[in-house]
């Protein structure tokens, strides 16, 4: 074998070397993606945490914690972010999308989102709860603290909610749902049986039909008022033309004397 052979071989060999290092590398950035490895995660694509992983993620795509997966830290992502029945973040999560949290799962800090939330089943929240969009808690769900919802929010039957509710729409507590503070609507505010709020509840469309009414009881009392009037100008008409009619009948009675 001559020089010129003997350094293609070489460069061959250490080409091969260099790719099976670059494959090394990516099987280790999927094995922190999908939650068996550990540290922060930070991309631009879509994460499946499938067992255990600690370390916050932060990605431009979207997250899901796969059924009895954990992540011990926060996420945030750019899109939708899912935690499957019995999983946990043991953080906070910060979603541009949607956030959907499963049957029993649990999200240990704040969960906030631009799109609408779901908590199944038994999930629970352990902060605050904030969405751009519908929330929507199932039964038995959980939010530790306050609800802020940029349109309606809906408790279903024995959900709870340790602090307030400030919604843009409508608010419905079905069946035994529970609220600890004041619930504030910009639509209507229903509470079905055995439903409950600690400190009250207030709806924008509630007001609007009260000012309504006193509007229309303010018209009734005015056009009473002008009935009123009208009814003493007759009165003093009626006795203006009593006294008119007496004065021609004593006039007559003079002009007979004479």
């Amino acid at each position: 074998m001559d020089r010129r052979d003997w350094l293609k071989m070489a460069g061959g060999l250490t080409a091969t070397a260099a790719l099976a290092g670059c494959t090394a590398m990516a099987d280790a950035n999927a094995q922190t993606a999908d939650g068996d490895g550990g540290g922060d995660y930070d991309r631009t694509d879509d994460v499946l945490i499938e067992d255990e992983h600690e370390g916050d993620v932060s990605t431009g795509g979207s997250v899901r914690i796969a059924p009895g997966g954990e992540l011990d830290g926060s996420v945030e992502a750019g899109g939708d972010v899912e935690l499957g029945a019995d999983s946990e973040v043991d953080g906070s999560v910060v979603t541009q999308s949607a956030l959907a949290l499963g049957p029993d799962s649990e999200i240990d800090g704040d969960g906030t989102a631009d799109g609408d939330v779901t908590v199944e089943y038994a999930a629970e929240v352990g902060r605050k709860l904030k969405s751009d969009g519908d929330v929507a808690l199932g039964p038995s769900a959980e939010v530790d603290g306050s609800i802020a919802a940029g349109d309606s929010t809906t408790l279903g039957p024995d959900a709870e909610v340790g602090g307030s509710i400030v919604a843009g729409g409508d608010v419905m507590l079905e069946y035994a749902a529970e609220v600890g503070g004041r619930v504030d609507a910009d639509g209507e505010v229903t509470l079905g049986y055995a439903a409950e709020t600690g400190d009250g509840e207030r709806s924008d469309e509630a007001d609007e039909g009260e000012d309504g009414e006193d509007d229309e009881a303010e018209e009734s009392e005015d056009g009473d008022r002008g009935d009123d009037e009208t009814d003493e100008a007759d009165e003093e008409d009626a006795d203006e033309k009593d006294d008119d009619d007496d004065a021609d009948d004593d006039d007559d009675a003079d002009d007979d004397d004479d």
